[in-house]
Protein backbone atom coordinates (compact mmCIF):
# COMPACT_ATOMS: atom_id res chain seq x y z
CA UNK A 1 0.00 0.00 0.00
CA UNK A 2 1.13 3.51 -0.69
CA UNK A 3 1.30 5.73 2.32
CA UNK A 4 -1.08 8.64 2.35
CA UNK A 5 0.57 11.92 1.44
CA UNK A 6 -2.45 14.22 1.80
CA UNK A 7 -4.14 14.81 5.14
CA UNK A 8 -7.52 13.17 5.65
CA UNK A 9 -10.39 15.61 5.11
CA UNK A 10 -12.98 13.57 7.05
CA UNK A 11 -15.73 14.46 4.57
CA UNK A 12 -17.08 11.00 3.79
CA UNK A 13 -19.36 8.80 5.83
CA UNK A 14 -17.75 5.43 6.52
CA UNK A 15 -19.55 2.21 7.35
CA UNK A 16 -17.76 -0.66 9.10
CA UNK A 17 -19.36 -4.08 9.41
CA UNK A 18 -18.30 -6.67 11.99
CA UNK A 19 -19.71 -10.15 11.38
CA UNK A 20 -19.72 -12.45 14.38
CA UNK A 21 -20.47 -16.14 14.86
CA UNK A 22 -19.74 -17.79 18.22
CA UNK A 23 -16.70 -15.56 18.76
CA UNK A 24 -14.21 -15.97 21.56
CA UNK A 25 -15.29 -13.27 24.06
CA UNK A 26 -11.71 -12.07 24.63
CA UNK A 27 -11.04 -11.58 20.90
CA UNK A 28 -14.43 -10.00 20.27
CA UNK A 29 -13.85 -7.45 23.06
CA UNK A 30 -10.41 -6.65 21.62
CA UNK A 31 -11.97 -6.17 18.17
CA UNK A 32 -14.74 -3.89 19.45
CA UNK A 33 -12.34 -1.88 21.60
CA UNK A 34 -10.02 -1.42 18.62
CA UNK A 35 -12.90 -0.22 16.45
CA UNK A 36 -14.06 2.16 19.17
CA UNK A 37 -10.59 3.69 19.20
CA UNK A 38 -10.76 4.75 15.55
CA UNK A 39 -9.95 8.43 15.08
CA UNK A 40 -12.80 9.50 12.82
CA UNK A 41 -15.64 11.96 13.44
CA UNK A 42 -18.44 9.99 15.14
CA UNK A 43 -21.13 11.69 13.05
CA UNK A 44 -19.49 10.26 9.91
CA UNK A 45 -18.81 6.74 11.20
CA UNK A 46 -21.33 3.90 11.26
CA UNK A 47 -20.41 0.63 12.95
CA UNK A 48 -22.65 -2.35 12.34
CA UNK A 49 -22.20 -5.70 14.10
CA UNK A 50 -24.10 -8.62 12.64
CA UNK A 51 -24.48 -11.71 14.81
CA UNK A 52 -25.01 -14.85 12.75
CA UNK A 53 -26.96 -17.01 15.16
CA UNK A 54 -30.48 -17.38 16.46
CA UNK A 55 -29.88 -18.69 19.96
CA UNK A 56 -29.80 -16.94 23.32
CA UNK A 57 -26.31 -18.40 23.79
CA UNK A 58 -25.02 -15.77 21.38
CA UNK A 59 -26.61 -12.83 23.16
CA UNK A 60 -23.28 -12.25 24.94
CA UNK A 61 -21.94 -10.74 21.71
CA UNK A 62 -24.75 -8.19 21.52
CA UNK A 63 -24.36 -7.42 25.23
CA UNK A 64 -20.63 -6.90 24.75
CA UNK A 65 -21.30 -4.50 21.86
CA UNK A 66 -23.68 -2.58 24.13
CA UNK A 67 -21.11 -2.48 26.90
CA UNK A 68 -18.18 -1.32 24.75
CA UNK A 69 -20.21 1.37 23.00
CA UNK A 70 -22.39 2.38 25.97
CA UNK A 71 -21.17 5.98 25.88
CA UNK A 72 -22.09 6.31 22.20
CA UNK A 73 -25.40 7.14 20.55
CA UNK A 74 -26.24 3.59 19.58
CA UNK A 75 -29.10 1.28 18.97
CA UNK A 76 -29.87 -2.37 18.52
CA UNK A 77 -32.20 -4.38 16.36
CA UNK A 78 -32.82 -8.06 16.87
CA UNK A 79 -34.62 -9.89 14.10
CA UNK A 80 -36.30 -12.90 15.63
CA UNK A 81 -36.99 -14.76 12.43
CA UNK A 82 -35.52 -17.35 10.16
CA UNK A 83 -33.71 -15.72 7.24
CA UNK A 84 -34.82 -18.50 4.90
CA UNK A 85 -38.56 -18.13 5.44
CA UNK A 86 -40.74 -15.35 4.12
CA UNK A 87 -43.02 -13.49 6.51
CA UNK A 88 -45.66 -11.03 5.38
CA UNK A 89 -45.05 -7.34 6.19
CA UNK A 90 -48.07 -7.37 8.55
CA UNK A 91 -46.58 -10.19 10.62
CA UNK A 92 -43.10 -8.65 10.52
CA UNK A 93 -44.52 -5.45 12.00
CA UNK A 94 -45.64 -7.47 15.02
CA UNK A 95 -42.38 -9.38 15.50
CA UNK A 96 -40.69 -9.19 18.89
CA UNK A 97 -37.64 -6.92 18.74
CA UNK A 98 -35.11 -5.38 21.10
CA UNK A 99 -34.62 -1.84 19.85
CA UNK A 100 -32.85 1.29 20.89
CA UNK A 101 -33.06 4.08 18.37
CA UNK A 102 -30.10 6.15 17.32
CA UNK A 103 -28.56 7.60 14.19
CA UNK A 104 -25.74 5.03 14.12
CA UNK A 105 -27.79 1.79 14.27
CA UNK A 106 -28.76 -0.75 11.63
CA UNK A 107 -28.89 -4.51 11.19
CA UNK A 108 -28.09 -6.28 14.47
CA UNK A 109 -26.02 -3.67 16.26
CA UNK A 110 -24.43 -0.39 15.40
CA UNK A 111 -22.72 2.53 17.00
CA UNK A 112 -21.39 5.93 16.02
Amino acid sequence: MKSRTKPCTYLKTIGLTISAYQEDPKYLRECLTSVKGLKYPPELLRIVMMIDENTDNDRYMMNMFREVFEDQDMGLYVWRNNYHSWISPQVQGNMEMDTVSGPGVSASCRSV
